[in-house]
């Protein structure tokens, strides 16, 4: 579905003041975001969602760019995330501060980078690097791929087994 009109379904969703409609447009709204993490209107959007839900961390973190960010919000998402690596990586804003589309959210965006940098000593990334892929935790064995096969043709062999015996007990 379009972007613009999921929108207009989890809009319409959340408008109709049940559970089931919020938590609908909860699930439409998280799949706009891992397609659009770097839209301030989906983030918004959530954000209304979880004051629906009577959730006011997560209405902070997903409205924590707002040019209108409530402040009992943004403390409640603060104090969830105390760390401010934590708080911008649970953000999981994908790209810069240049990326954002109002001043107010991309200096929002950089303080917090630079709070994060500032208390771990070190650089850091504005996303939680992934592990096996960013460069850090556990890489994928190079053997992976082979005992995935081994495994798969050992299946395969059951099954042919477990056919067979069938095949015999029906003809048999």
């Amino acid at each position: 579905m379009p972007r613009d009109r999921t929108l207009r379904t989890a809009a319409a969703e959340a408008a109709a003041g049940d559970l089931a409609g919020a938590l609908r447009a909860r699930q439409r709204l998280h799949g706009l975001m891992g397609t659009y993490p770097c839209d301030l209107e989906v983030r918004e959007q959530l954000a209304h969602v979880y004051r629906l839900l009577g959730e006011p961390a997560q209405a902070g973190r997903w409205n924590y760019l707002s040019e209108l960010r409530d402040p009992h919000e943004t403390a409640a998402f603060e104090a969830l995330f105390p760390s401010p690596r934590e708080r911008l990586w649970s953000l999981r804003w994908a790209g810069s501060a240049e990326e954002l589309s109002t001043p107010t959210a991309a200096a929002r965006l950089r303080s917090l980078h630079a709070a994060a940098e500032r208390d771990c000593g070190e650089s850091v990334p504005y996303r939680r690097p992934r592990p096996g892929r960013d460069g850090d935790g556990p890489k994928e064995s190079p053997f992976a791929g082979a005992a995935c096969a081994v495994g798969c043709l050992a299946l395969l062999a059951l099954l042919v087994t477990g056919l067979a015996t069938v095949v015999d007990a029906v003809l048999g």
